[in-house]
């Protein structure tokens, strides 16, 4: 019986230390995440036949870039943070890099 009592002691006082630290080292503040947006770079083209970094990796380089993905039908779609960056700078930096996309879906 005691041992059950030192376990809930345990539990309880583990349980406001973890309450307490995220109070003090967040000022209990709720961080809000950035809105997160698509767009879409339709049939990307590359511009040189040698090119050792691919359009999914060119993005993921950028400021407020999260996450890429490049589809089989040449497609990239690119997730982005919309305070950190804007699509006419993601368009910029890959035409830049020497790819052409055919279209942009947002």
């Amino acid at each position: 019986m005691k041992i059950a009592i030192w376990r809930h002691v345990l539990l309880v006082s583990t349980l406001l230390s973890v309450g307490l630290f995220t109070v003090l080292f967040t000022g209990g503040e709720h961080h809000a995440r950035a809105k997160q947006d698509k767009i879409v770079f339709t049939n990307v083209v590359g511009t040189c036949e040698h090119c050792e970094v691919t359009p999914d990796k060119v993005m993921k380089k950028l400021l407020g870039v999260q996450n890429t993905y490049m589809t089989t039908e040449g497609h990239l779609i690119v997730w982005y943070d919309d305070e950190a960056t804007r699509p006419e700078w993601l368009a910029q930096s890959l035409k830049s890099s020497g790819y052409k996309p055919k279209g942009v879906l947002k």
